[in-house]
């Protein structure tokens, strides 16, 4: 009797071991394509290539509207209707993909036009963001419908984009604008296999559907208005150092945030598995323990061994160059052991249908992001910008965790004694 309600609980936990095992791979290719960067394009090159890396992230953000997330949480409540979901999803972003190529034209031609190299990496953004966008509604698919699939489609692009990276390398120095390219390949080919993946799995034909349009812009927007603060907190740093500090400087800086987050995509997989789960209402008191109990313990393990190998591997990874990175790691690293942590019980919330208490917390952190690097960044450079990160993410841990809490200790009293017991037997 005991075996069909231990059955999700198992299921849960192997999704996010496999899940987490292919963040770590993920993690290591980025981490070491990352050290190439730095060293191959010097701290100058790398600080444009974290500004125009910094706009793309965000475009996806601003421009995307949710829907990616919102394709994760009605087909996982819907399975029947995926195709349509799919379709619907794929055709309301093709105008937002031309918008966001349209801004980042943009900027290249007056805010971040100061370098060449950069002026010319914003004109070239444009298609990797439509073929991102492209790539979005197959592969949120997977999420729901098949998380072994979309594990693969992820650790498709660092596979590619290191690969290229070093066969540019052996031929030519590299620049901001050779990177982008290969950045822009590696996407077309991830976008590829997610399509082929979801169609030879799921081959169903969808339509557009207009009776679909409003729900998923509805969640869409509530879910991009909670996961919109937090990458302007995790991007707007480099934004604004990337005008008021030396390229150098930032590029010193964008390696500290890169190694204080090695952590991240490992105890994100609590999140990534526990979302479309609970959206489908599977053990969800079970599965919101489970989730906010071991992401916080990996993240906590996982910064301290960062902290106690980062003052030894830095100058030994990045060279003399980067010789202020083990400050900014010092400083950085509690900020980032919280901040993974936020992302999961945003997952958490997200999955629960609440994005709107997510949203509400996170643009407080907003607030305290833009206050702080007005107040500190003038004074203290980059150090002023890692105080400010640290401070903030912080305060959102804080606001998140209760209100996990809350929706929690309502769950429980909703919950049947004999799965609470079972729960607790696993």
């Amino acid at each position: 009797m005991n075996v069909r309600p231990t059955a999700p609980s198992r299921s849960y936990l192997h999704d996010v071991g496999r899940t987490a095992g292919f963040n770590l791979a993920t993690t290591a290719i980025g981490a070491v394509t990352g050290v190439l960067l730095a060293r191959w394009m010097g701290p100058s090159g790398r600080g444009d290539y974290a500004a125009v890396a910094s706009y793309f992230a965000l475009s996806l953000v601003f421009f995307e509207l949710g829907l990616g997330s919102s394709v994760v949480f009605h087909v996982s409540r819907r399975k029947h209707d995926h195709a349509d979901y799919v379709w619907t999803a794929a055709t309301l972003l093709i105008p937002l993909a031309l918008a966001a190529g349209l801004v980042s034209v943009i900027l290249g031609l007056t805010v971040f036009g100061d370098s060449p190299g950069r002026r010319t990496a914003f004109l070239i953004i444009p298609v990797s963001i439509a073929i991102a966008f492209a790539n979005a509604p197959a592969s949120f698919a997977l999420q729901s419908l098949a998380i072994g699939r979309w594990n693969l489609v992820r650790l498709t692009y660092p596979i590619i984009f290191f690969l290229l990276i070093v066969m540019i390398h052996v031929t030519q120095p590299l620049n901001v604008s050779l990177v982008i390219i290969m950045m822009t390949i590696a996407l077309a080919v991830q976008t590829s296999v997610a399509w082929w993946l979801y169609i030879r799995a799921y081959p169903a034909r969808g339509r557009f559907d207009r009776r679909t349009v409003r729900p998923m812009l509805r969640y869409g927007i509530l879910n991009m208005s909670s996961t919109t603060p937090n990458s302007v907190n995790g991007r707007l740093d480099q934004v604004v150092l990337a005008v008021m500090v030396t390229s150098a400087a930032l590029g010193q800086y964008a390696v500290a945030v890169s190694l204080s987050m090695l952590a991240a995509p490992l105890v994100m997989a609590f999140g990534n598995v526990a979302f479309p789960s609970l959206a489908r209402g599977e053990r969800v008191a079970h599965t919101i323990r489970v989730a906010t109990r071991g992401s916080a313990l990996v993240s906590i393990l996982s910064v301290v061994m960062i902290l106690v190998a980062g003052p030894f591997m830095v100058p030994r990874l990045f060279g003399a160059g980067y010789g202020h990175v083990t400050a900014l790691l010092l400083v950085l690293a509690p900020g980032a052991a919280v901040v993974v942590v936020n992302q999961v019980l945003g997952d958490v919330l997200r999955g629960l249908g609440r994005p709107g208490v997510v949203a509400l917390y996170e643009w407080i952190g907003v607030i305290s992001t833009v206050g702080g690097l007005a107040l500190l960044v003038p004074r203290f450079d980059v150090m002023g910008a890692a105080i400010t990160s640290t401070v903030t993410y912080t305060i959102v841990f804080v606001l998140l965790r209760r209100a996990v809490a809350r929706h929690a200790a309502v769950l429980e009293q909703h919950t049947p004694r004999t799965e609470t017991n079972e729960a607790g037997r696993d």
